[in-house]
């Protein structure tokens, strides 16, 4: 549901925005003008809001288990602690 925050946010606001200008009779142009300018600040919006979320969920997994390093298989971390000893 995340990795889809930056979609899902724009069209849910695109269908607000869409209902508010249907109702007030705004011409046609004045609607897409609204839809565009919406869909664009709520796309970036989104995106920087699943940044944030994905960025703290890392840093939390990351700090409840010190072995976990992106750039290690845990097969190597393993193999590496063996050998050691």
């Amino acid at each position: 549901m995340v990795k889809k925050l930056d979609i899902i946010l724009p069209l849910f606001m695109g269908i607000i925005i869409w209902a508010i200008s249907f109702f007030q009779k705004d011409s046609l142009n004045s609607m897409v003008l609204k839809l565009i300018i919406t869909l664009l600040v709520f796309y970036v919006i989104g995106f920087i809001i699943r940044l944030m979320i994905e960025k703290v969920y890392s840093s939390t997994k990351h700090d409840h288990d010190p072995n976990a390093d992106e750039n290690h298989d845990p097969k190597e971390v393993l193999d590496e602690d063996l050998t050691q000893n």
